[in-house]
């Protein structure tokens, strides 16, 4: 029998158990994706499962017809389906999508967010789309609407799980089957990861896994920053014919930089900014004119990775590498216009080993090979989740065993949590009252109304509100003031500063890239990305042995570590009297000699660095927004733990260094001008 034959007949039996929901989510489809036909038989058992397939493959569709079918033919009361979002964006795309073919089968579809906060506990609709904050929220305020939940999504997981907020969502978990009478079934979806079973098991107890790939071509082309990149990438999207371009930068400031540098002919005025500092309104006009125009180019931080309908894309532009290989593929996935099987890629890079990265980046995407870091729990998470545990109980008050009931996920050492419990007590956030039961404090109280206790996001520097003097309307925010600035795409030049707000006009003048946002400079690489591009650069090393050069008394060790554990190990070396006049991700500049010995670290050197140096971790790690309230030795396990310190101690016992005569071309360490300290800008 043919594959094509045997896919009919398997979509045939599908569709006759889709007998109620098959024409609303899929009558104007052709056939079924493949993710779709492995995942619907499942579902419609009630089988939890990971659904693991690249972007764009149907997996949304794929567990909510069956769900909405199993809805249909059970006539579940209440608040069925619990739909967890990672993003905001994200939450109003599946909204506009799902909309329809849930209205014409008649159940209710609702969402919850930061932005539309409305809804209504005491009629609640049959399905809800809510982020990871917003359901803690509701959970604390009414946990008994969640008693018919019967099923929960946890939607794009692989951008949660391993931080602060996948940790949240799940403790969230837990409670949620507390207050279900019956387990509900589980579905996580998630792009192409390395261990999905892993993954699952963290977040519910029995499960399948539906794992799907889907490869698509990707042409990339390599661009050097500089001068004449913008002319030259004008004169590639001329030839190849792109109309509509979505460009992609790391931080703000570079978002800002880069529309200044295209807004040129052919382009002029059609040049668009996106990022999470603009006012929601400048946000929503950037992406209907994205969606709406013919041509234009779009500069975006990871706002527009995904979630926004923007409509079809030539192609990509990545300005500087992405974190990983996930992110890769993310941002590429939203240029589909050409081909709905390649992915056209501008990578733009600053030096040989950013080039590097790019092309370990493209192999990896290519492949399918998405590395994964060790799991490591984020315990400031531990105090978020007794605060609105709390205030869940904030009738009853609750004892210390239901406390350590819900945090088992994430922490299951009893004298763990009577360590941070008691630190809260003694600083006045929790009252212990009678029977060994707690309650909220007046001071938490406070922050519950003020609405600051459900989120692990961590929380931003003061801000100043841009206002354009001219229609009054709020352009965005900005946390350092400039006479000159670039915001939205445009250049404005500041009038007055009072309240909190800069009132500013318009200006014809360039701002030069005036540093109006602090930014927080994640660690984007680190050791073992490091050793894949010193294997490349330098194939004759064995993989633990690492080049330096001589230079009259200086010495250049290229250590391949990273921005974070470049500087831990620097740090290390520099207490040990190894005199560094340079350090960065790369590599390090060395006054003098050193021995083999200095190299090698121990838990107690790393523990002592992290004690001195929290806050410089925490603008390279995320620690969590509750990391201020854990105990001292907390926050040092807390933070040993997220950097994988072990792990990292195990590399520097294997390491050696190696003299070289010379180095590849564009690795020339010594000539690496001066780059200004965040503090100096």
């Amino acid at each position: 029998m043919s594959g094509l034959r045997e896919r009919r007949i398997e979509e045939s039996g599908i569709k006759s158990q889709l007998r109620k929901s098959w024409f609303a989510f899929f009558g104007r489809y052709r056939r079924l994706y493949p993710v779709q036909r492995s995942s619907i038989p499942w579902v419609l058992r009630g089988d939890s499962l990971v659904v693991c397939s690249p972007a764009a493959t149907g997996k949304t569709e794929a567990v909510m017809a069956p769900v909405a079918e199993r809805m249909l033919q059970n006539g579940w009361p209440g608040l069925s389906v619990l739909w967890i979002s990672p993003t905001r964006a994200l939450v109003n795309d599946l909204y506009s999508r799902l909309k329809p073919p849930l209205t014409s089968l008649g159940i209710a579809l609702s969402r919850r967010t930061g932005d539309r906060p409305q809804y209504g506990p005491q009629k609640p609709s049959s399905v809800l789309i809510t982020t990871p904050e917003s359901l803690d929220s509701l959970i604390s305020r009414h946990p008994r609407l969640f008693a018919t939940v019967k099923v929960v999504a946890l939607d794009e997981l692989h951008l949660l799980d391993g931080g602060p907020r996948g940790d949240q969502l799940r403790v969230l978990v837990s409670r949620l089957k507390l207050i279900t009478p019956e387990m509900p079934s589980f579905y996580a979806l998630s792009a192409t990861i390395a261990d999905p079973w892993e993954l699952g098991r963290r977040y519910f107890p029995r499960f399948r896994v539906v794992l799907v790939s889907a490869p698509r071509e990707i042409e990339s082309r390599f661009y050097p920053f500089n001068e004449a990149v913008f002319d030259q990438l004008l004169e590639s999207f001329r030839r190849t014919g792109l109309h509509k371009v979505l460009t992609f930068c790391n931080t703000r400031h570079d978002a800002e930089v880069v529309a200044e540098g295209f807004n040129k002919p052919p382009f002029r005025e059609r040049v668009w900014v996106h990022h999470a500092s603009l006012s929601r309104a400048e946000r929503e006009s950037a992406e209907w004119k994205l969606n709406n125009s013919r041509s234009g180019i779009c500069v975006a931080t990871s706002t527009l990775e995904l979630g926004v309908d923007i409509g079809d894309i030539d192609a990509v532009v990545l300005w500087g590498a992405p974190p990983d290989a996930n992110a890769f593929l993310q941002r590429l996935g939203r240029g589909n216009r050409q081909r709905k099987d390649l992915m056209l890629a501008y990578c733009i890079y600053k030096g040989e080993v950013e080039r590097v990265l790019f092309s370990i980046l493209l192999q990896d995407a290519r492949s399918g090979e998405l590395r994964t870091l060790p799991y490591a729990p984020t315990l400031s998470v531990v105090c978020q989740q007794i605060f609105s545990y709390l205030h869940q109980k904030r009738r009853i008050r609750t004892t210390f065993d239901s406390i350590k009931r819900i945090l088992e996920p994430i922490l299951s050492d009893e004298g763990a949590i009577r360590c941070i419990l008691g630190n809260l007590l003694e600083r006045g956030w929790v009252v212990q009252q009678p029977c060994e039961t707690f309650s909220s404090s007046e001071k938490l109280g406070n922050c519950v109304r003020a609405g600051r206790i459900h989120s692990n996001i961590e929380g931003t520097d003061r801000r100043f509100q841009v206002i354009d003097v001219q229609t009054g309307k709020k352009v965005g925010s900005v946390e350092r003031s400039a006479r000159m600035f670039s915001l939205a795409g445009k250049t404005w030049e500041r009038a007055e500063e009072r309240g909190g707000k800069i009132y500013a006009s318009r200006s014809a003048g360039i701002a030069r890239g005036d540093w109006i946002f602090k930014g927080r400079s994640r660690s984007l690489w680190d050791y073992r990305t490091g050793m894949r591009i010193k294997s490349s650069l330098f194939p004759g090393l064995e993989p633990f042995e690492f080049p330096y050069v001589v230079k009259t008394t200086k010495v250049y060790l290229l250590h391949f570590a990273g921005e974070l554990y470049g500087w831990l190990w620097g740090e290390a070396l520099k207490a040990r009297g190894v005199r560094l006049f340079w350090t960065d991700a790369v590599w390090w500049g060395v006054e003098g000699s050193f021995k083999s010995a200095d190299l090698v670290l121990d838990q107690e050197t790393v523990m002592r660095l992290l004690e001195g140096n929290v806050e410089r971790i925490r603008n390279l790690v995320d620690l969590g927004s509750f990391f201020h309230l854990l105990p001292r030795e907390m926050r040092l396990r807390s933070a040993y733990e997220a950097i994988h310190s072990s792990y990292f101690i195990d590399y520097t016992r294997l390491a050696r260094f190696r003299e070289v005569e010379s180095l590849p071309g564009g690795l020339t360490p010594w000539k690496t001008p001066r780059r200004e300290t965040e503090e100096e800008r």
